[in-house]
């Protein structure tokens, strides 16, 4: 019998075994069933060596992710990227402290662009190669919620504007931390205010221009948060 075919035989068991959850209440699930709730880069190819364009391989991701309505899993490593554009639902989640999941822009402007979308974003650091304009820009978002989301980690990886958002309601940043950007999280115009912002339990260190700007915002609450910015002269 030739090693491809037994390797058929194997993962065609493998594939029809059942999983079950440890618990009393858990049910029996297919295994090829339960590998499908989350999708990873890594399933297209993204390799987080801090070295390799990713690019390609996350956004062939993100629009699978999208397309199948499943939520978006970004192992432990760094992902060199040249910029994205999210439109529609997201949800996007990586690994924490102290493994954390790095997405590293390679360009002077936007690193992360989500329009007209909804979602979550988790445990992800956005940095740059250098200087770049914005980490996360949100424009007409709605309901998104950040969690543990880092955007710049030094004055040489830092950004004009860490997180910006325009005509944007009902969002929360949940322990967003901005670092050495010149401005943490700015509130920018637009055809209408964004209404409904909440900054909570976030950080921010270093900012040469401010924290938080408000150009146009209506009901913005900004609690608990500790606040850095330094001006030259």
């Amino acid at each position: 019998v030739s090693r491809t075919l037994l390797l058929l035989a194997f993962c065609s068991s493998l594939f029809s075994q059942s999983y079950v959850y440890p618990s009393a209440q858990a049910v029996l699930r297919p295994i090829a069933d339960k590998l499908a709730d989350t999708m990873s880069v890594k399933d297209f190819g993204a390799r987080g060596d801090g070295v390799t364009d990713d690019t390609s391989c996350l956004r062939a991701t993100i629009s699978a992710a999208q397309s199948a309505q499943r939520s978006l899993y970004v192992p432990a490593g760094t992902y060199v990227f040249r910029g994205l554009v999210l439109a529609g639902g997201v949800d996007i989640y990586g690994d924490g402290a102290p493994l954390y999941s790095v997405l590293k822009y390679v360009g002077p402007g936007t690193a992360l662009r989500i329009e007209n979308a909804g979602g979550r974003l988790r445990n992800l650091t956005i940095t740059s190669a250098g200087p770049a304009a914005i980490g996360i820009d949100f424009f007409a978002a709605s309901e998104m919620y950040l969690d543990h989301v880092e955007v710049g980690t030094s004055v040489t990886s830092k950004f004009g504007i860490g997180i910006r958002l325009v005509e944007s309601g009902a969002t929360v940043l949940e322990h967003y931390v901005s670092s050495w950007n010149d401005v943490g999280v700015l509130l920018g115009s637009g055809k209408s205010a964004n209404a409904h912002i909440v900054v909570q339990n976030s950080n921010f260190f270093g900012q040469s221009v401010a924290a938080v700007q408000i150009k146009e915002g209506t009901a913005v609450y900004i609690e608990k948060s500790w606040m850095e910015a330094f001006q030259n002269g």
